[in-house]
């Protein structure tokens, strides 16, 4: 493939294991992760050489799973679909200390799949059916709650759709789920991804603890899932860190990270969570603000079977276990995405 404005072809260099790559002007490159979580390096030679915003070329995903496309500098990456495009561009400024890439991925059209995304605009129900991913809410208990942001968060934020989850006595709980049992979603077959972006009012002490959900689970009463894929906040079993969690009736793979969940009382410094589950349900790969959190393999027992029934696609929620102050959760918006392996 020849790069417009320039007569190189990209040639694969080498293949690495996930890790930190720091590059310079002089070896210019392109990062992709692969399905297999396998970074491969392309070489596009000496960077000076080119045109900032004049090289660009096509990355096409043609594996059946999620791939990552990274900017050169480490920072910045997209998700490109089975099947999507990926258009990259070479950028340096005028010293040429440095190099990186943009891209922008081609949408994805209702034969590849499915992209839902819910910014929780409008008001949402204390009952019934809600908002554009078709949310169930349910509570119970003293002080709980599922209600739009409070008004300092949205109005400090600059964000105007907040989901706030809220419990207060022992046992009560507050959550959000996608559609029910009949319409939960079956793994295997086809990738899938699960996004929120989040921040927490306070986090959990002694006397007054709490757990918070979020992602593809069964459990609908504020109770713990016996089968899903998704983060967890649970200080009182694992210390202030965000956990990621496969779960199925065989057991359980937990992956306790060193990043520990944002406080705020005004709704910044919010966290982006995102896990991916492969399209044969064999392995789930996790990030925290676009970096991966699970090692080079990503998580790979405990996928619940591709033919459990009752997996909501997306589920939020706090749950209280100590305590009879109330307190307060936040998600920022939430994104499911589908791809059948093959097309419909």
């Amino acid at each position: 493939m020849k790069p417009h404005g320039g007569q190189r072809k990209f040639q694969l260099v080498t293949t690495v294991a996930d890790t930190t790559t720091v590059l310079n002007s002089s070896y210019s490159s392109d990062i992709i992760i692969g399905g297999n979580a396998v970074m491969q390096v392309y070489d596009l030679g000496d960077a000076t050489k080119y045109r900032p915003g004049r090289t660009h070329f096509i990355f096409y995903n043609n594996t059946p799973e999620l791939v990552g496309v990274v900017n050169s500098n480490g920072s910045v990456w997209h998700r490109v679909p089975p099947r999507g495009r990926c258009i990259c561009a070479l950028e340096s400024n005028a010293a040429a200390a440095g190099v990186w890439w943009s891209s922008v991925v081609r949408d994805v059209s209702p034969a590849q799949g499915l992209d839902a995304f819910d910014d929780f605009m409008g008001l949402i129900a204390t009952t019934g059916i809600y908002g554009a991913m078709g949310w169930n809410v349910a509570k119970a208990g003293v002080g709980s709650a599922v209600a739009s942001g409070v008004a300092a968060c949205r109005a400090t934020s600059g964000l105007q759709g907040v989901a706030m989850f809220s419990a207060g006595a022992v046992a009560s709980y507050g959550l959000m789920h996608g559609p029910d049992a009949a319409n939960s979603i079956y793994l295997g077959s086809g990738c899938r991804a699960f996004e929120t972006s989040t921040v927490l009012y306070q986090l959990s002490v002694a006397a007054q603890e709490f757990i918070f959900r979020l992602g593809p689970g069964d459990n609908i009463t504020g109770g713990a899932h016996t089968n899903g894929c998704y983060f967890v906040y649970d200080r009182a079993t694992w210390g202030d860190f965000w956990v990621c969690r496969n779960i199925n009736a065989a057991g359980n793979n937990t992956l306790v990270t060193a990043v520990v969940p944002a406080v705020s009382i005004v709704g910044v410094g919010w966290q982006k969570l995102r896990l991916e589950i492969d399209s044969v349900a064999s392995r789930t790969d996790w990030f925290i603000n676009n970096a991966q959190v699970s090692p080079a393999g990503g998580l790979n027992t405990r996928v619940p079977l591709p033919a459990t029934a009752g997996v909501r696609a997306a589920n939020l929620g706090i749950t209280k276990t100590v305590g009879a102050t109330v307190v307060y959760t936040f998600s920022e918006y939430a994104r499911v995405q589908s791809f059948p392996t093959a097309l419909r």
